[in-house]
């Protein structure tokens, strides 16, 4: 939590304790699936610019890793509110495009 290397044990212990008064209310954390499709998460993930590049054409488009989870609030069983979209990165093909395309 901090930028230098100065210990920060109260506000770790603050963190937990603000992401359990919102879960509390009904809003909880979630991270979207490593190696899952992101086409179809839109709504729940954004993409930020930078890719991990891979050689596995099958990973392609796929995320690869969660930078920031996300928030959802639960209104009832059936509907649920996006408060946050998680961050994601996602893999690209080593040509540099997310579907072999050079870019």
């Amino acid at each position: 939590l901090s930028e230098q290397d100065v210990k920060t044990p109260n506000l770790e212990e603050i963190k937990e304790e603000l992401v359990f008064a919102l879960e509390s209310s009904g809003v909880e954390q979630f991270e979207p699936e490593i190696n899952s499709d992101y086409h179809g998460q839109e709504k729940t993930a954004e993409a930020v610019k930078e890719k991990e590049h891979c050689d596995d054409p099958n990973l392609t488009g796929k995320i690869a890793e969660v930078i920031r989870p996300g928030y959802q609030y639960f209104i009832d069983e059936e509907n649920v509110k996006v408060v946050r979209t998680a961050q994601v990165k996602l893999f690209a093909s080593a040509s540099g495009g997310l579907n072999g395309d050079p870019k």
